[in-house]
């Protein structure tokens, strides 16, 4: 389940999120789902908790609603510790 992305590289401590890209092609935008904790320098991570079939996100940079399954999540590593505002979606 789910994915992984290598990049956004930086330096320091990386903390691994879920994300999804939005579904608008000319859009692209990511969005954080969740956060996964400190990164352990692994490529791959098991989703987990009591998730829903089926995540609405609505796009703030394109303006569209769409909906994102868990084979729609792509873990990713960044550097800053937490995002602000983030609005975890499980």
């Amino acid at each position: 389940m789910g994915k992984s992305s290598g990049e956004e590289k930086g330096y320091g401590m990386k903390y691994a999120y879920w994300s999804v890209i939005c579904k608008t092609p000319e859009c692209g935008n990511r969005h954080y789902a969740k956060l996964i904790g400190e990164s352990e320098g692994r490529t791959n991570y098991l989703l987990q908790g009591d998730l829903p079939q089926e995540f609405h996100y609505h796009c703030e940079k394109c303006g569209i609603d769409h909906s994102y399954t868990v084979d729609d999540m792509v873990s990713v590593e960044i550097d800053p510790p937490a995002l602000s505002g983030l609005r975890e979606w499980w």
